[in-house]
């Protein structure tokens, strides 16, 4: 819990910049993925209302058992398994929401981000991190990742960094391009003021989109890996944490 512990302060300092006042008035909260539960959980000991969605099953269930391994399977009322769709909650329920290296796996983020401005009270915040495809690192492989790479690209690009095929599969089927540009543009549409953000506007590693035979492909990689050896590499692992953050605005 230390790692959820650290995180969650990460979050409450940040929502507090925000105008969030967690010292004066019960506070209601929300996590778009909340994993294993461990960051919720650490918001609701520290006493804030705060409540997990999560999609994937396995993970719900892990959160289930973290709640329970803490003693706080009283608290599992604050868990909801999230069809991705519809969030199970009135409209001006929340005055936060929060969300933490999700975002990249949804495919339609447009819905998610109506569905939270419905149910975000008028002056609530959101703010977010995720894994911006300009920065041009993959987190679950652990590599130098091109952005918007094409399957046959990308399939000799895996191979010359080694990624098993469980990572690749994960990757194809679960990982999304959304870009800070397309994220903001579609909150400003939902009536979202962006008050901060942090977020390449072009990609970190230049001139990839070039790329399409295969020996072009392994040269280009080989280039990175020896930068990478050498202890040249800037990006490696990932120096840039993008973030979005913003406010609702009141009608």
């Amino acid at each position: 819990m230390d790692k959820a512990n650290i995180q969650w302060s990460h979050f409450k300092y940040h929502l507090g910049q925000m105008g969030i006042k967690f010292d004066k008035s019960p506070i209601k909260l929300l996590e778009i993925g909340c994993g294993s539960g461990e960051c919720c959980l650490s918001a609701l000991i520290d006493g804030v209302e705060c409540y997990g969605l999560e999609v994937d099953v396995n993970n719900y269930n892990l959160a289930i058992e973290t709640f329970a391994k803490s003693n706080y399977s009283h608290l599992n009322r604050y868990l909801c398994l999230y069809d991705g769709d519809h969030i199970p909650f009135p409209k001006n329920h929340f005055d936060a929401m929060y969300s933490w290296y999700v975002f990249e796996h949804i495919s339609e983020i447009g819905i998610v981000f109506r569905e939270l401005t419905r149910v975000i009270k008028p002056g609530g915040v959101l703010y977010i991190k995720w894994q911006d495809p300009n920065i041009c690192y993959e987190g679950h492989a652990a590599i130098p990742w091109l952005p918007f790479m094409p399957k046959y690209v990308r399939k000799v690009w895996c191979d010359e960094f080694e990624i098993p095929s469980i990572i690749i599969d994960y990757i194809d089927n679960y990982c999304y391009n959304n870009n800070g540009g397309s994220i903001e543009s579609i909150l400003i549409s939902l009536g979202w003021e962006i008050v901060d953000r942090d977020y390449p506007l072009s990609p970190t590693i230049g001139h990839h989109w070039d790329l399409e035979i295969e020996e072009e492909i392994r040269a280009f990689a080989n280039t990175i890996k020896s930068q990478i050896s050498l202890g040249n590499w800037q990006n490696y692992p990932n120096h840039v944490f993008p973030f979005i953050k913003a406010v609702k605005l009141r009608s």
